[in-house]
């Protein structure tokens, strides 16, 4: 891979938008995968949604993958809690992004930094346990599945259970016979 691919990836991690735009014009593909992701999932990842949104504008995948666990840019930016990451959500939602995507099971994540495995997990069950009402709102506004379950048979809602998340967030994560059941 091209090193002007690396720049573009080291500069959308670090949110640099003078640098990308440099990189693009000397050539970088939007959507080059130097270590196995673009430039949008570094920057999404880092919590840079400036860099997201003209990565976006300028044509990045924003439903690009991490092939070995099925993480797409959306599970990378829902990895904290903060209104940029809620913000590359809604970018990412506008822009296409599939929110039902569900990851490999089975495979240490590339998204925290721990001895983390995916779980066929959707976007929405990330959210649950790691963003923010809002950042839910959007993903179910989009029509994310608040009955999927994971590879062990777990919702959206089980996991907000499990972080022990509060009422407005179990809330918006009511399904089927769960509906109205907190006041």
């Amino acid at each position: 891979m091209s090193s002007l691919a690396q720049e573009l990836w080291d500069a959308a991690w670090d949110g640099d938008l003078k640098r990308m735009e440099t990189c693009l014009g000397r050539g970088a593909g939007v959507n080059a995968r130097p270590n196995g992701s673009s430039a949008l999932e570094a920057a999404a990842y880092h919590g840079k949604a400036e860099a997201c949104e003209f990565l976006l504008e300028r044509g990045a995948d924003a439903d690009a993958c991490h092939e070995p666990t099925g993480e797409t840019v959306l599970h990378q930016a829902i990895t904290k809690r903060d209104a940029e990451r809620t913000r590359i959500v809604e970018l990412l939602v506008a822009a296409g992004a599939e929110v039902n995507r569900r990851t490999v099971p089975g495979v240490v994540t590339q998204s925290f930094a721990r001895d983390i495995r995916t779980r066929g997990e959707t976007p929405l069950h990330r959210a649950a346990a790691y963003g923010d009402v809002e950042m839910i709102r959007i993903l179910v506004s989009a029509g994310a599945d608040k009955a999927a379950r994971d590879a062990h048979g777990e919702s959206p809602l089980t996991w907000a259970s499990w972080h022990l998340r509060e009422n407005d967030v179990l809330r918006l994560l009511l399904h089927g016979g769960f509906e109205g059941s907190l006041p």
